[in-house]
This record gives structure tokens, C-alpha cells and sequence, in this order.
């Protein structure tokens, strides 16, 4: 998963508006749960590899379930971005 255009406009979107000190905070809190959330599954799916290469399954099966559990917080912070700019 990757930032997607969607949430690249939310971003670029942000820029152009007046900003809101009582939403300013939160929108950022989400953005940096989206982004290190990304950062944390793309680093898992390395760590998976790494343990495959080595011969331990129970530890790449480990490290995909992290990288799938980040991915769904990505996935959630991205959603709640997205609600937040509609209301």
C-alpha cells in the first residue's frame, strides 16, 4: 500500500486552506499514523523476506502478520483523512 492520489489531494488540499487549530493537529496525527504505518508494512515485507532467505517460516509468517496489521492502520487513517475532509 501506498499513499494514493486521494490522499496526496487531501494533503495538497490542506495547504491551500486556512488552517484550522482545532483540526490542525488531529489531521496531522493522521497523516503521521498513515505514513509510519506505511513506512512499518514496507519494512515488514523486507524483514518477511529476510526471514524466508534464512529457512524460518513461523518468523516470516511473523512478520507478514505485522506488515498486514499496519496496513489496515494505514488503511484506517486514510479513511478517517478522507471523512474528515468531507465534513
Amino acid at each position: 500500500m501506498r499513499l494514493t492520489e486521494d490522499v496526496m489531494a487531501i494533503l495538497e488540499g490542506t495547504r491551500s486552506t486556512k488552517v484550522n487549530p482545532q483540526t490542525m493537529d488531529k489531521d496531522y496525527d493522521l497523516v503521521s499514523v498513515l505514513y509510519h504505518a506505511l513506512q512499518a508494512a514496507e519494512t515488514c515485507a523486507q524483514y518477511e523476506q529476510d526471514a524466508r532467505t534464512e529457512g524460518s517460516q513461523e518468523v516470516a509468517a511473523f512478520m507478514r502478520e505485522v506488515q498486514r496489521q499496519n496496513e489496515n492502520i494505514a488503511q484506517r487513517a486514510k479513511e478517517l483523512l478522507l471523512k474528515q475532509k468531507q465534513v
